[in-house]
């Protein structure tokens, strides 16, 4: 579509399952409709894809070009919304290549009775943040991969709008007694935080148990490596346990991780990122494996979560 895919709010008890958001113009699903915007109940986000979103197509080839995002008026959300409610699910879902923000959720109430479950989710390749999330949540069994310079020099990008809001892979927003669980993911990228918190207070608790977390070279200054971890303004207390943890920012390790070991996985160069563990990764019965691919068979499980 040349605006949005999607453009919904006010929605109750809504699913959406086995459908392709491809390259509309604005947005994949764009929830701002105005007054009356907020969702409620079951909100389901099953086996759908969301992609290059902010960009147009080729109309013999179907291959992106003419891709923008808001430093020239454009937006460029996989799915954004405007404050809203509900329980969302989002489940078994390839969120990639779009002009901003993956998925971006910052706008949830942060209400007690509301609450982000993101599960088997793949996100890469997104130009913000690939999962933004606020109040209860839950992210667990994904892989999360922020290279977010990757339209640098393609499909007429302007440089500004490469890694925004600072391309944290995974931002999290607490508002109060607020619980987050981010639970067997593998979570990297070329952002300035592998996992960012902001607002909040100290009322929120934000768990953070056997991961797997990558570091690269960051995109605006490949001399830093991305952080483990960072709270701006963000002073929930955070459970660290189990983690692996590999080439970030300082070799900061949190108590309680897995320091200094090669994770060993099928591809860790950052634009062919594969998280399957080979024979031998200390990752193994740790850290679940890689989702399925996109409306595809699910991949081969080992005898515990790795």
């Amino acid at each position: 579509m040349a605006q949005q895919g999607i453009r919904a709010g006010g929605l109750s008890d809504w699913t959406l399952e086995r459908v392709k958001l491809i390259a509309n113009g604005r947005a994949g699903w764009d929830g701002n409709v105005g007054d009356d915007g907020s969702n409620s109940g079951r909100i389901v986000l099953r086996e759908i894809e969301i992609g290059w979103n902010g960009c147009g197509e080729r109309w013999k080839t179907g291959e992106p070009w003419a891709c923008w995002a808001q430093k020239t008026g454009g937006y460029g959300d996989g799915l954004g919304t405007t404050e809203t409610g509900g329980h969302w699910l989002v489940e078994d879902a390839y969120i990639h290549h779009n002009t901003s923000d993956g998925l971006d959720l910052r706008y949830m109430d942060g209400k007690d009775s509301t609450h982000v479950t993101v599960r088997r989710t793949h996100a890469v390749a997104n130009a913000g943040n690939q999962v933004k999330v606020r109040g209860n949540a839950t992210i667990e069994n994904s892989v999360l991969v922020s290279q977010c310079a990757y339209f640098r020099g393609k499909h007429f990008m302007v440089e500004g709008d490469h890694c925004r809001a600072g391309g944290n892979t995974l931002q999290l927003v607490p508002t109060s007694n607020d619980t987050i669980s981010v639970r067997h993911n593998t979570i990297t990228g070329e952002g300035g935080v592998l996992i960012g918190a902001n607002e909040g207070d100290s009322s929120n608790r934000i768990d953070i148990r056997n991961n797997v977390l990558i570091g690269f070279p960051t995109f605006r200054n490949p001399d830093v490596r991305s952080a483990v971890y960072y709270a701006n303004d963000a002073p929930a207390r955070v459970n660290w346990d189990g983690n692996l943890v590999w080439n970030v920012k300082r070799g900061k390790c949190p108590e309680g991780s897995i320091c200094d070991q090669d994770p060993k996985l099928a591809n860790m160069t950052l634009p062919g990122f594969d998280a399957e563990p080979l024979p031998g990764s200390p990752v193994i019965d740790r850290v679940s494996p890689p989702p399925r691919r996109p409306h595809g068979p699910p991949r081969p499980q080992g005898s515990q979560p790795r």
